[in-house]
């Protein structure tokens, strides 16, 4: 009769290690979420510049988890560029120099 008892549903047992691992994932998340970043570190995982970010702490957009002179962001809060926006759009290419150089007259007002 023992033996019987021993018997285990492999289904039961799956799906407690599944809602395990999501209790972890959620954890894992949350305490993620919850890490602060300075402008720099923030600067490197959203795409955006460390003057932006700070801009939008000093305008508050976005909260400030550190001290004035030196704010710290959530990671939570962290707004990600899209990549499918590129930003300024780039300059374009200026011609090679030819060599030629141009004549000074040409540049100098002449007065008359």
């Amino acid at each position: 009769m023992q033996a019987a008892a021993l018997v285990v549903n492999p289904y039961a047992t799956r799906v407690s290690e599944e809602k395990l691992a999501a209790v972890e994932l959620e954890q894992a998340l949350k305490t993620l979420g919850e890490e602060t970043l300075t402008l720099v570190e923030a600067a490197a995982i959203s795409g955006y510049s460390a003057d932006h970010l700070g801009s939008l702490v000093k305008h508050g957009r976005l909260r400030n988890y550190g001290r004035k002179n030196a704010p710290r962001i959530r990671r939570a809060d962290l707004p990600i560029k899209s990549p499918a926006k590129s930003g300024r759009p780039p300059q374009q290419q200026r011609a090679a120099p030819s060599g030629r150089a141009t004549n000074i007259h040409k540049l100098t007002r002449r007065r008359e």
